[in-house]
């Protein structure tokens, strides 16, 4: 009974214990700094620069509208695939810049302002907010804009307006492809020669936008020689009650992957499939490519290597392993 009572006595201390600290703030490590700057009354925006330990190193930067809903869906894709776990970068780090909008929404305005005042955000877009964070930030010039439903349609509107500012779209259910909107980037994709790519994506219930999808891109499909490429999806992972609200989800992952072409480091499982690859050869050019896209040295990677010794090792290749 005396070491029942015992166990109950220390059980209540440990149990009070943890309640008394359930309130303390901890930080967890690598804790990603984001900077704020407010640019006037309804906009400002959230900045999160990547670590960088090269001088001169400089980054693209991926402008991310609703920052307040959809600012850590694009940091947690980067940090997830930027020497995470396996100390290898499979994707490129991006500077993010989140447009943060939630005072408009309180107000019930943001549709509005995406909208009728679509315009007016633009100019302060361009004018404003990115030669400023060019000015402050290690800024590369590639450029690439995520929008939502009212500010995925924007993003086709500062395509048309300004086609020089941004050279990826990653666009989420935007509600309504307009004949005007259509009508604007045929005359913008004939007009000259692009280097832009499009991600769009809805969900299989928006069946009231699928038609104006349809038709944006047939209108790419026409003008393929003017230099865009695009991917148009149609998501059934979610359910149809809320896949409106789960595009941007897939928007800052399979999007992101597929306008960056990642470019993750190679592990071999096989010699019959490095020389599928194309040999050594094929591999320094892999690698080349990816450190010019990446910003990142051009030496095979440690884990590549290791590969290509271990199947050669297992194999008894000697003339193998001496060309590796």
């Amino acid at each position: 009974m005396l070491m029942l009572l015992i166990r109950f006595i220390l059980f209540s201390l440990c149990l009070k214990s943890l309640i008394a600290n359930s309130n303390e703030i901890v930080t967890m490590p690598f804790d990603p700094v984001v900077q704020h700057f407010a640019v006037d009354t309804d906009i400002s925006i959230d900045v999160y620069v990547p670590p960088s330990f090269v001088k001169g190193r400089r980054f693209p930067t991926l402008y991310v509208m609703d920052s307040q809903h959809y600012f850590y869906s694009a940091l947690g894709y980067q940090r997830a695939l930027t020497k995470g776990i396996s100390s290898v970068d499979v994707s490129p780090q991006f500077i993010i810049i989140g447009i943060n909008t939630s005072q408009l929404s309180k107000r019930k305005t943001r549709g509005e302002y995406l909208n009728r005042r679509s315009d007016e955000f633009i100019a302060m877009l361009s004018k404003e907010i990115i030669p400023f964070v060019d000015a402050k930030f290690p800024t590369s010039k590639r450029r690439l804009y995520f929008g939502w439903q009212s500010a995925a349609m924007t993003g086709l509107r500062l395509f048309n307006s300004h086609p020089e500012l941004f050279s990826d779209y990653l666009l989420a259910s935007a509600q309504y492809v307009s004949p005007k909107a259509l009508t604007d980037t045929e005359k913008t994709l004939q007009a000259k020669s692009l280097n832009h790519k499009f991600y769009l994506i809805i969900g299989e219930a928006e069946t009231h936008t699928l038609a104006g999808h349809r038709s944006l891109v047939t209108l790419f499909e026409k003008n393929k020689q003017q230099g865009i490429k695009w991917q148009f999806r149609v998501s059934d992972r979610y359910s149809g009650l809320y896949d409106h609200h789960t595009s941007p989800i897939e928007a800052l992952s399979d999007g992101l992957a597929w306008v960056f072409e990642d470019y993750p480091d190679i592990v071999f499982n096989s010699l019959a499939e490095v020389a599928s690859f194309g040999g050594v050869d094929a591999i320094k050019d892999y690698y080349r490519v990816r450190a010019k896209r990446y910003g990142v040295s051009d030496e095979v990677a440690t884990q590549t290597k290791f590969s290509l010794f271990r199947h050669a090792v297992a194999a008894d290749d000697l003339k193998q392993f001496s060309e590796f």
